[in-house]
Formats: structure tokens, sequence, C-alpha cells
């Protein structure tokens, strides 16, 4: 970011150089610059940001893996408890249909945890870079 901060100073000197006083602003006193700077446009395309984003999707699809295998596993727990509920008594169905309740509704709150995780790294992320500018 500190690059890109250099450049627009280099760009506002160079504007600077070029501007030649008429008699009248010499008259009147000095010329004044104005330059607009779009500091968002600076945080979306930097390098600096790009990798902040590269850095998240990167955790973000590891956490992706992880929580499917874990899905996958449900599922199939699921799948099998199903397929034993012939054999097997009420309450012992109903048990370990409760457990596999119990794990889903795990799994969720970990997946609303990574997703805030993964919200407040890229938060952290672009907040460490917006003060460096």
């Amino acid at each position: 970011m500190r690059h890109a901060f250099a450049i627009v100073l280099v760009v506002l000197a160079t504007l600077t150089i070029g501007v030649r006083p008429t008699a009248s602003a010499e008259q009147t006193g000095p010329v004044l610059v104005v330059a607009i700077v779009d500091v968002q446009k600076i945080l979306n395309e930097s390098k600096a940001a790009k990798g902040v984003r590269a850095t998240v999707e990167k955790q973000e699809a590891a956490y992706q893996k992880d929580i499917a295998q874990r899905e996958n596993a449900l599922r199939t727990a699921d799948q099998d408890l199903a397929r034993q509920r012939g054999t097997l008594s009420a309450e012992a169905f109903n048990k370990k249909r409760q457990d596999l309740q119990k794990q889903a509704e795990t799994l969720g709150r970990e997946v609303q945890t990574k997703r805030k995780s993964l919200d407040q790294m890229f938060q952290n992320g672009m907040a460490r870079f917006a003060t460096l500018c």
C-alpha cells in the first residue's frame, strides 16, 4: 500500500510541476492543485488486498473440505441408522437419532463460527492494510 501511496505522491508532484502559473495566478497567489484518490479502489485492487483475499479463500477452501467430509460422515451414519431401524429397539433407535441430531447441530454451529472467523480474518486483514494507506 505504501507503494500505491508513493505512486499517488509522484503523480501529484508531476501534476504540480507541469502546472505553470498564469499572469493572474502570479498576482493572486499560489496555484491550488487538487487530486482525488479513490482509496476504496486502491484497497480493492492492490496486491496486498488481493493477497488478503487469497489467504481467506485458501482457508475457506480448507474449511469447506473439512465440513463436506463431516457432512458426508453424518449422512452415512444417518443412512446406517435407517437400515438398523428394524433391528434396534425404539428406545435405542431414538437415542441414536438424537445423537446424530446433536452432531448435526454442533456441525451447524461450527460452520457459523468458521464463517464468522473467515469474515473477521478478512476484515482484520483489510483493516491492517487500510491503516497503511
